[in-house]
């Protein structure tokens, strides 16, 4: 076991700007990664050069050449792999790199894989999302083109710790044979400070979003993609109208949530509110993530609904916990890894709007139901505080090393 880790690699596919659950972890590790005294270098794709608070950032990002992820594609893996040797040994012998952390299995991870094995470079891998998961109810998942498939199953039983996010990444692990000495479990966090320290005041944030005082906010966070099965929220909102439920808005937010408009039919216009991500905070000069608006419409929510087809582990979930939010949401894989049925929430079928309906109405009539939900997700969010996670991957690290 190496003890004196410095110097640690966050190499990932995607990156700022854009803003999801991959970007968001990627920055709060590499925050506390700096507060316990490590030296974080993001090792970032092309794009990520049109980020316009790169200089804000307090940690080093390295921006890689345009289309380096995607050699494989067009190039002889022969020629690709010697492309990446060159790449990563360059970048391993400017900055003498402790450990290499990766986030996306694929294509980031894949193409690590030969160069690591010929140097003997120490390495983790984090798969997060369509990575490794497949969903074709969702329209999700790099692994339903068959040749990427194979590929992503040939090198990831060749990495020598793979990061498992959830008990449904683990499980897709196995079946793709990766042998449970080389599996590490280690979930993503959330800022519990941050959800702990912002006070709002609801009548005000009401009046911000023009919500009548006397409705029910139902919150649901997420760029707005097939796999969120947000249009789903438009059925649960007619049927709720139907059962005399009237006072209450759904308040999605996200990126691309005014393609959502295709759904709003005039009986529904005043449920439905859409915004757009908030995008980066700053405090003292440091991006904030999840932004401070974003977290003050979290805590004047009465209740989060989430919908998806499938998750790796749902970010959005454990905000809404360290809000202290009921949850509704589905039972499928990275939802139901996070939410007990009948305990801090309830899993429902994607498909059943009729289910969401009744268990909306069930726990907005019942306060003690509602009380033990809240309560018991704000004890499970402590859980999965950052400086939690990030002790555990520095472990992980020294074992490595």
């Amino acid at each position: 076991m190496k003890t004196d880790i410095k110097k640690i690699a966050l190499l990932t596919s995607t990156f700022f700007p854009s803003i999801g659950g991959v970007e968001v972890g990627i920055h709060n590790i590499a925050l506390r990664l700096i507060s316990k005294g490590l030296e974080p270098v993001v090792i970032a794709p092309y794009n990520s050069k049109n980020f316009k608070y790169l200089d804000k950032l307090p940690y080093e990002v390295y921006i890689l050449p345009p289309k380096i992820f995607h050699l494989f594609s067009y190039l002889s893996e022969c020629v690709a792999k010697a492309i990446y040797t060159f790449v990563y040994s360059y970048l391993q012998k400017k900055y003498n790199f402790d450990i290499w952390h990766i986030t996306m299995g694929y294509p980031a991870g894949v193409s690590f894989v030969d160069y690591a094995k010929k140097y003997k470079i120490p390495y983790l891998v984090r798969c997060a999302g369509s990575d490794i998961q497949v969903s074709d109810r969702g329209d999700y998942g790099v692994r339903r083109n068959s040749k990427i498939d194979e590929f992503i199953k040939i090198k990831l039983i060749q990495m020598p710790c793979l990061i498992s996010i959830s008990n449904s990444v683990y499980e897709e692990y196995k079946k793709l044979n990766v042998s449970d000495e080389s599996i590490v479990n280690i979930t993503n966090g959330v800022s519990t400070n941050l959800f702990d320290e912002i006070q709002i005041d609801k009548e005000k944030i009401y009046t911000k979003y023009n919500i009548p005082k006397d409705f029910k906010l139902f919150l649901s966070v997420g760029r707005n993609h097939p796999k969120k099965n947000f249009k789903l929220l438009f059925q649960v909102a007619k049927g709720l109208r139907d059962r005399n439920f009237t006072k209450f808005i759904f308040v999605i937010v996200g990126d691309n949530s005014d393609d959502l408009y295709q759904y709003l039919t005039d009986d529904i216009k005043e449920n439905i509110l859409l915004l757009d991500s908030f995008g980066i905070d700053f405090e003292d000069g440091v991006p904030v993530i999840p932004h401070r608006d974003l977290i003050s419409l979290y805590k004047a929510s009465d209740l989060f609904v989430f919908p998806s087809y499938i998750e790796t582990f749902g970010i959005v979930l454990i905000e809404a916990m360290a809000a202290g939010l009921p949850i509704v949401t589905t039972d499928v894989e990275g939802c139901r890894d996070l939410v007990s049925d009948g305990e801090n929430g309830y899993l429902l079928d994607p498909e059943s709007s009729v289910d969401f309906v009744y268990k909306i109405i069930h726990i907005m009539n019942d306060d003690n139901l509602y009380k033990k939900f809240a309560q018991n997700n704000i004890l499970k969010a402590k859980e999965f505080d950052w400086d939690i996670i990030v002790d555990k991957y520095i472990e992980t690290y020294k074992k490595l090393g």
